[in-house]
């Protein structure tokens, strides 16, 4: 079994790189890489979630980088400039 067929057995739901990892034996950044390489075959998708740094809840989800706001307002009413460190990268099966 390749190391992409064994990440598409892992991808249950929303999976963050990490977990990947994690079950890989591996860097984040190769199992990253190996997601990506799935989103660019089309058997999984990309999903940004913006996390409120007040309340720590997801306060917006983007399919884009690109499309995240300099400005977010959460639901709690806080108000921030999102950063790496709001920002978790989840991947979804097609």
């Amino acid at each position: 079994m390749s190391e992409l067929d064994r990440v598409l057995e892992l991808i249950s739901g929303e999976t963050e790189p990490e977990f990947i990892a994690e079950k890989l034996n591996t860097s984040v950044c190769h199992a990253t890489n190996l997601c990506l390489k799935l989103v660019e075959k089309g058997k999984l998708r990309l999903k940004f979630k913006v996390i409120c740094p007040g309340c720590r809840e997801v306060c917006a989800e983007f399919e884009n980088i690109i499309d995240i706001p300099d400005e977010v307002e959460c639901r709690c009413g806080y108000k921030f400039m999102p950063m790496r460190e709001n920002i978790k990268m989840v991947f979804v099966k097609v």
